[in-house]
């Protein structure tokens, strides 16, 4: 079995690497875990948590929760109680897309916090504005008669403009639309909330994470499909960049640090976990863990042009193209941007180490959904080799 994966955790090392000893892929010290400042006291402190069965939302509650703050949340219409997460005083339905369904959401709340969004990278752009623009706009509104104290706004590193280096970007420093709806339409909105909050006599406060990740995330699920699926994934300029991962639980530290904090108030806040693991690394972690791989390699800009291309064709189809944009600016960038401001004014630092965030996504593959992990033999191959 040439290509098993083996992760063995002793005494401070955390060592991933295949079980061809000449192909070791990384070894990372577990005692450079870092040790953030605690989190606030949240009793008393009410908030409505918008996208309360999405990744995020589903990790951010329960924490919110655990600091002590009455929680409100808001899902879907229709979305199944079994969904939401753990943590929330108070369950609601609603669609942002009218507001009547919405009305009242947001009396007696202190903090909006805005996750709701269609996160992909597909999709003609009017799905995007409807998601994105028009069901922040109806929240914003409905939180202005309510006197809401501070609206949070979940953006993303791509409002930054994926199309070009990010090594360094600082909040303030000029966004340049990259003609992706998913981005351009987060710094539409971005833009528009920075406008429209003072006039409310309202804080705000814009979030823009990383590549998430995480048991259960998309920059797990998604990699591991498509490095099985027929066209494979390839690595973009050979894997050379910085992944710019942000752990699920360090961002939501840093979202609960920059929605409460006071110095959190009219700011922007970049959030990502400076492990400097490359994409060619972490998707070859990833690879072994589900008996996969990426396979091959693509310049970025012939994989740029081929999304613009394939976007047009799988917009016309109602399907999800092979190569995108999104994915070829996320993949095929360096996107380090700056997250002095977080650590500066919040006392923002990740919360854990890329070797104990590698270990939980290992556990999470091995008994996670059937599409994940490893089947049978495989499996137990696996777990032989961890004993």
């Amino acid at each position: 079995m040439s290509e098993g994966l083996n992760i063995r955790q002793t005494g401070a090392k955390y060592t991933t690497y295949s079980a061809n000893p000449s192909a070791r892929l990384s070894v990372h010290d577990l005692n450079h875990i870092p040790v953030p400042a605690p989190l606030p006291d949240l009793h008393g402190k009410r908030c409505l948590v918008t996208g309360a069965t999405g990744f995020i939302g589903s990790h951010l509650i329960p924490k919110l929760a655990s600091l002590g703050a009455h929680i409100r949340a808001l899902a879907w219409s229709g979305e199944p109680q079994p969904m939401l997460p753990d943590g929330p005083d108070e369950i609601l339905h609603g669609d942002l897309l009218h507001p009547a369904s919405i009305a009242g959401n947001c009396r007696d709340v202190e903090v909006v916090i805005h996750l709701a969004a269609r996160v992909t990278d597909w999709g003609p752009r009017k799905w995007f504005y409807s998601s994105i623009c028009t069901a922040t706009r109806n929240l914003f509104e409905e939180a202005d008669r309510e006197g809401v104290s501070r609206f949070v706004f979940m953006s993303s590193v791509a409002a930054c403009g994926v199309h070009r280096h990010l090594r360094g970007f600082r909040e303030w420093d000029p966004c340049v639309p990259a003609g992706i709806p998913y981005g351009d339409l987060k710094l539409e909105t971005e833009q528009w909330i920075r406008e429209a909050a003072p006039r409310a006599g309202m804080d705000w406060t814009i979030v823009r994470p990383c590549n998430v990740t995480g048991p259960g995330s998309v920059w797990v699920c998604d990699p591991i499909r498509r490095m099985r699926s027929a066209a494979g994934l390839p690595l973009l300029d050979g894997g050379a960049y910085d992944a710019c991962l942000v752990d699920i639980g360090s961002l939501t530290d840093g979202i609960i640090r920059a929605a409460f904090d006071p110095a959190g108030a009219n700011q922007i806040f970049h959030f990502r976990d400076e492990w400097q693991a490359s994409w060619r690394q972490y998707l070859t972690e990833l690879g072994l863990m589900a008996q996969t791989a990426p396979r091959g390699q693509l310049p970025f800009g012939l994989a740029w042009r081929l999304g613009s291309s394939l976007e047009r064709a799988g917009n016309w189809l109602g399907v999800r193209a092979p190569v995108t944009r999104l994915g070829a600016g996320l993949l095929g960038r360096e996107l380090t941007v700056s997250t002095l401001n977080a650590q500066e004014r919040l006392g923002w630092e990740p919360s854990r180490s890329y070797a104990d965030a590698m270990a939980r996504i290992y556990e999470w593959v091995q008994t996670g959904p059937a599409r994940i992990r490893p089947a049978g033999r495989m499996r137990d191959a696996l777990q032989a080799l961890r004993g």
